[in-house]
């Protein structure tokens, strides 16, 4: 449910017209329960994410697409996410400006949680994160299962990290 207007220009003559481009006016509520996450990266283009399970988002968004404001609430479930198997995966979501940031997000998988943060500025590409994992066995892990290294163990990981896609601190 929303509505989508283009941006309205009037020329030195007062002559009106309607351009469809990043200014045009925003104001949209997405609600999606109970879905198919493969069929609703489909539907947004992006079917090559290898993920699956069910999704549920509530957000709302208001602004211009330059400069948006809102947020919501995203919760995946029962699914697989880059060959890793998952129990649940949450975020709450805000986006301002340019900038989108996660917060809340917990995944959980095989008895185990890992939580964080983070966010992404359109903009300026920049970025910032913080994870969080306390008692993971290796094992379980699928990338640990496909190097069959027979290796196994049980870390605790803490990391931060702060700066662009392509420079990251």
């Amino acid at each position: 449910e929303g509505r989508l207007a283009p941006r309205r220009e009037v020329s030195k003559r007062g002559v009106a017209s309607y351009v469809w481009d990043s200014g045009m006016a925003l104001d949209a509520t997405v609600q999606v329960a109970d879905a198919g996450v493969a069929d609703v990266l489909q539907i947004a283009g992006q079917q090559s994410i290898p993920v699956t399970g069910t999704i549920v988002l509530n957000a709302h968004v208001t602004g211009t697409l330059d400069n948006m404001s809102g947020g919501g609430h995203l919760s995946l479930t029962n699914g697989e996410a880059y060959g890793q198997t998952y129990e649940s995966a949450a975020a709450d979501l805000v986006v301002q400006g340019k900038e989108v940031d996660a917060s809340n997000v917990v995944v959980k998988m095989d008895g185990m949680q890992i939580a964080g943060n983070g966010g992404y500025d359109m903009g300026t590409e920049h970025l910032h994160g913080h994870v969080e994992g306390h008692d993971l066995v290796l094992s379980k892990f699928a990338a640990m299962k496909r190097a069959n290294t027979g290796l196994d163990g049980v870390a605790t990981i803490v990391a931060d990290d702060r700066g662009t896609v392509s420079q990251p601190g």
